[in-house]
């Protein structure tokens, strides 16, 4: 009898083990990628790379306090529209990589070198989904920033 209840302990564990890594699968796996890089048109870039095989929408970037001003793009429709915080929705293509150029604003001038900021990243799939998505962050200091956009 004690072998038949080790037999049914084990396949429980099996069965909560394979539940967890489900569960961590559909959290994690196709979650985008947020970083800063530098800009080819000068300046700063969030950078968003779609790892998932369909495409994602960026349907939020904000920026707490509000230092920077995220674009979706390098067009003047695109800059006056961060400017003036209206929101948009961009599209990253599947396993590709979309740079959103990150511009300082008059309001971080005053600002201490070492005032953090926190960016947040709103996104969904372009298909139908069920699940929320969880949104993505990054922090960075007013510092970070220069010092990226004085890199060469």
């Amino acid at each position: 009898m004690e072998v038949w209840e080790f037999v049914k302990a084990l396949g429980s564990l099996g069965g909560l083990f394979s539940a967890g890594k489900i569960i961590t699968d559909w959290a994690f796996r196709d979650l985008p990628l947020i970083f800063l890089r530098k800009d080819p048109g000068g300046g700063v870039a969030l950078a968003v790379r779609n790892v998932a095989k369909q495409d994602i929408v960026i349907s939020a970037i904000d920026v707490n306090p509000r230092y920077l001003d995220p674009s979706a793009g390098h067009g003047t429709v695109n800059i006056v529209a961060a400017i003036v915080n209206r929101s948009f929705n961009a599209i990253v293509r599947a396993e590709s990589l979309r740079l959103f150029p990150l511009m300082r604003n008059s309001k971080s001038t005053d600002a201490p070198p070492q005032t953090e900021m926190l960016i947040t990243v709103g996104w969904r799939f372009t298909g139908s989904s069920w699940l929320p998505r969880p949104k993505r962050r990054l922090r960075l200091t007013i510092q970070q920033y220069d010092d990226l956009q004085r890199a060469k």
